[in-house]
């Protein structure tokens, strides 16, 4: 378990605009290391959703839609590594689709608040077990996590790590393209 002063980004998104892109953009922007969704509430006008997987987790389904919904829940983690993010939307009828985002425009408006945990950072990296980039947290060092996307290297992560020999924290470049 790991505890953390918080700071609090707030913004809203306009009609049109892709929901992942945004707060990916908005995370980048404002360089933050462990973000997490405090609430989001607006609604969409399109969505591309994973469902839950079959049991034994080899089956992916996806549904996408067009209509227009409500967003009533959305939770997740960002990091420089990733996004992770579920949400229940609700239909004009009263019944809820929910699963993790893949994709989700903007239909009228989105208020979306975004917390940091500052003592720490968010990391994604593959686990056999599930198949997928799974969340890792560690505690922030002296050189912190930043990232930087250059064109000709995609996305690259600079993390500090002790060097044996010295004690001191090296710098360490990491490619990040998924």
């Amino acid at each position: 378990m790991s505890l953390s002063r918080c700071r609090v980004l707030c913004f809203r998104l306009s009609a049109g605009q892709e929901l992942v892109t945004e707060v990916t953009a908005r995370c980048r922007e404002a360089a933050l290391q462990a973000a997490f969704v405090v609430t989001c509430v607006g609604s969409t006008s399109a969505c591309r959703l994973r469902l839950a997987s079959t049991p034994d987790g080899r089956t992916e389904n996806f549904v996408s839609s067009s209509d227009f919904m409500e967003i009533c829940s959305l939770v997740g983690t960002v990091s420089g590594s990733g996004v992770h993010l579920h949400v229940t939307l609700g239909r004009a009828d009263g019944s809820a689709l929910a699963g993790h985002v893949v994709s989700l425009t903007v239909q009228t408006t989105a208020e979306v608040v975004l917390g940091e945990a500052e003592q720490l950072v968010f990391d994604r990296e593959p686990d056999t077990r599930t198949g997928y980039c799974e969340l890792v947290v560690r505690n922030r060092t002296s050189i912190n996590w930043l990232w930087r996307t250059v064109p000709e290297a995609g996305q690259l992560m600079f993390d500090g790590e002790p060097e044996t020999q010295t004690g001191y924290c090296e710098l360490v470049v990491r490619n990040r393209t998924p």
